[in-house]
């Protein structure tokens, strides 16, 4: 039994093989031609070991991939969880900024008005002071022409005095 394989040297399908129904060359060389089949058999069990082989491990990977998918989807819902938390948070902060920064401008505000009215106390006072001034000025003026008014009323008086 003999396959024949037309441009290439890979063996043909198994179903190809087992029946015997790919074109066949009688002859002298059965022997050679079921050691061949043989061979080739043998080849393709190798293959097919090797290929269980190879899906076996990837098989064992599996569940491991799947738990590390789990634990990723996990963290991923965690990390979604978490943003939402601080987006909520940074929206609070804000709310509290434009709070704080509309109570500033009212304190800035009545600070301005305090200002303007520490100005005309100021003013007041510098007015306030002047008036003592000229009072103490006047007063003192007044006492002076009062002293001098008792001198003469004195100096008039010990003349009566004489006088009599």
């Amino acid at each position: 039994w003999r396959s024949k394989v037309v441009g290439s040297y890979s063996p043909g399908p198994v179903s190809e093989l087992c029946a015997g129904s790919t074109a066949i060359e009688s002859g002298g060389e059965n022997e050679v031609d079921e050691q061949e089949y043989a061979l080739r058999r043998g080849g393709m069990m190798v293959e097919a070991r090797e290929l269980d082989e190879q899906m076996r491990q990837a098989s064992e990977a599996l569940p491991a991939q799947r738990a590390a998918v789990a634990l990723a989807k996990r963290e991923a819902e965690a990390l979604a969880a978490r943003r939402d938390d601080v987006v909520d948070a940074w929206c609070g902060v804000l709310k509290e900024q434009k709070g704080s920064e509309a109570a500033l401008q009212g304190t800035g505000g009545r600070l301005r008005e305090v200002h303007e009215c520490l100005q005309v106390e100021r003013q007041h006072r510098r007015a306030l002071r002047e008036c003592v001034r000229t009072l103490a000025e006047s007063l003192a003026q007044l006492d002076a022409q009062l002293a001098s008014l008792d001198v003469e009323a004195e100096g008039q008086a010990v003349d009566q005095v004489d006088e009599w």
